[in-house]
């Protein structure tokens, strides 16, 4: 016997034999890896060389103010300059002295510098030499004030040679920018003593142009602070941390082992005076050269996977189709519609799993019937379960009244008792529907309370807010009454009167009923303490008959739309709340 019709099964590996997204993806994007990885590495070389050179030529710079600091420090005038017997009240001493200063500049500095540094000569004598000029302020006076220049001299301090950076500049009539310091201590050769400081001040602006010029970049000092920052740049602090713990025997370094960070990838070089130069080098500049090649590869794949998506959709469509008949047909099933089933016409997997389906469907509805048969006798028993407990408890209370009043011959007491007990079990809080009003269940209640109050006369004050819009509302019925025993029997102190307040109000859907008295209260929570597995008669020693047997009831009749909640504490009475939904 010949086939006629495929299998999903076949259609399923014919698809895959077509159609090799996959594998195609797969090459490719090695393919592509390999390139991208390839032009990476080669990039960061040529990234590294270039930093180790103007790294260089940044050092070059840095060694000329060294050299220039020493040169000064050479200087026998500098030594007259700053001898601490020579004072600046001495004009003629402290005129030529400037004249000394100025042909110490056309020295060594002038034709030496292309831009020329800013220089201080700071005696502890109170001279100061500047390469600028003051603003009719004594030179002394004013950079003794000057916060900036009292930063950098305090950097200085750390020891005799001290590079500081960023500062702005010491001359406020310059531009504000930033600056860094070569600070040299000049130290007497004879005593050792330091007679003032020596500091040689250039443009970091000026310093980085070689860098600046090569993307983007940040110069910090050991300790992690920076000293410059290019524009729209911002370095990780694991980098720089990385960067300081770095050794730069072999020139530059590749950071965070050449992985992305940011989208960026680090490296970085040490300057002369062991600042750490760390440069950005974006992920998008170094890919450049295979964006061509990555966009003609998405293309292809793009393509190819529209083209699977459109033949996956027909092959599976005829797969799907006669799954979402079925599943319509298990919803019917689910609201009820058990009769008149189509049968689908589909592949010959599904027509088993269909028929398999139906059959198990024509089960199902006569064990649901069973079932729905089983459950209404089970809740019918549950139900006179429950409240046959209620009515022995009531009555024997009542007998225990009757034979307290009987032992002290108060025979009209009795009557009244016996009278309202009578009013109690023929009132309608016993017809055959579980559910009774509000109303029905407070007029039950009154019987009650006529019988309490002949027990326990002047004790039991008993509040009742209920509006007359929530008087129609259902509740399960005779269950006010063994919430109000609860409060008397587990409440009353001693002698002392009791309060209880019976209130309801209406909240959307819902409405809540709340019995609360000013009692004796407990510490046991009895349906926490049921919840964690406790024996069932300890829960009862506090609640009675009446607390779980209205929770039962309310589970019964409203499953989970209907919550009891209950709260006391000892001397602070108890409370117990009872929310349902409403019924028209």
């Amino acid at each position: 016997m010949g086939i006629t019709r495929w299998t999903l099964r076949s259609k399923f590996i014919v698809m895959l034999l077509l159609f090799g997204v996959l594998p195609m993806l797969v090459i490719g994007w090695a393919g592509y890896d390999a390139s991208k990885r390839s032009i990476i590495h080669q990039a960061v070389e040529i990234q590294s060389r270039l930093l180790e050179q103007t790294v260089a030529s940044v050092d070059s710079e840095l060694s000329m103010y060294q050299m220039l600091a020493g040169s000064f420090v050479q200087e026998d005038n500098v030594h007259q300059m700053l001898d601490p017997e020579s004072s600046p009240d001495d004009l003629k001493r402290y005129v030529k002295e400037w004249d000394m200063f100025n042909q110490l500049l056309s020295k060594l500095v002038f034709s030496k510098f292309e831009e020329t540094p800013s220089i201080v000569i700071y005696g502890y004598n109170r001279k100061v030499f500047t390469s600028w000029g003051g603003d009719g302020t004594r030179l002394a006076d004013y950079l003794d004030s000057n916060a900036e220049f009292r930063k950098v001299l305090k950097a200085g301090s750390a020891g005799r040679f001290v590079w500081a950076a960023p500062h702005s500049v010491f001359d406020l009539s310059s531009a504000a920018e930033p600056m860094f310091s070569y600070v040299a201590g000049y130290t007497d050769a004879d005593n050792g003593t330091e007679w003032g400081k020596i500091l040689i001040s250039g443009s970091l602006t000026a310093l980085v142009e070689d860098l600046a010029s090569n993307n983007r970049f940040i110069i910090a000092k050991p300790e992690g602070s920076l000293v410059y920052s290019a524009p729209g740049t911002a370095v990780p602090e694991a980098i720089l941390g990385e960067a300081a713990a770095t050794s730069y025997s072999k020139g530059a370094a590749v950071l965070n082992r050449g992985e992305s960070m940011n989208k960026s990838l680090y490296i970085s070089a040490k300057l002369l005076n062991d600042w750490v130069v760390v440069k950005e080098i974006p992920y998008r500049s170094l890919l450049s050269e295979l964006g061509e090649v990555r966009n003609i590869m998405l293309l292809v794949i793009g393509l190819c996977v529209l083209l699977s998506i459109l033949l996956g959709h027909l092959f599976t469509g005829r797969m799907l189709r006669p799954i979402k008949q079925m599943v319509r047909v298990m919803r019917r099933i689910g609201s009820g519609e058990w009769a008149h089933l189509p049968l689908i016409r589909t592949d010959p997997e599904l027509d088993l799993l269909q028929r398999s389906f139906l059959s198990m469907t024509s089960d199902l509805k006569e064990l649901q019937e069973r079932m729905e048969v089983e459950q209404q006798q089970k809740l019918e028993l549950e139900l006179e379960s429950l409240l046959a407990q209620i009515q022995p408890h009531m009555i024997k209370n009542t007998l225990a009244v009757v034979s307290g009043l009987a032992l002290r011959g108060q025979t009209e007491q009795i009557r009244e008792v016996v009278h309202a007990l009578g009013y109690f079990l023929s009132s309608k809080i016993y017809p055959e529907n579980p559910l009774v009003t509000i109303e029905e269940d407070l007029d039950a209640l009154q019987h009650y309370l006529t019988i309490m109050r002949i027990r326990y006369p002047d004790r039991i004050h008993v509040l009742i807010d209920v509006p007359d819009a929530l008087l129609g509302q259902h509740i399960p019925r005779f269950t006010l009454q063994p919430l109000v025993e609860n409060s008397i029997y587990h409440g009353m102190k001693n002698d002392e009167a009791i309060h209880i307040w019976i209130q309801a109000y209406d909240i959307s859907a819902t409405f809540t009923i709340s019995v609360a008295d000013n009692g004796a209260g407990t510490a046991k929570q009895p349906f926490e303490a049921g919840a964690e597995g406790e024996d069932t008669q300890r829960v009862t020693a506090y609640s009675g008959i009446g607390l779980s047997n209205i929770r039962q009831r309310i589970a019964l009749y409203f499953g989970g739309a209907g919550t009891l909640r209950f709260e006391s504490r000892p001397g602070a009475g108890a409370q117990v709340e009872i929310t349902l939904p409403k019924r028209q």
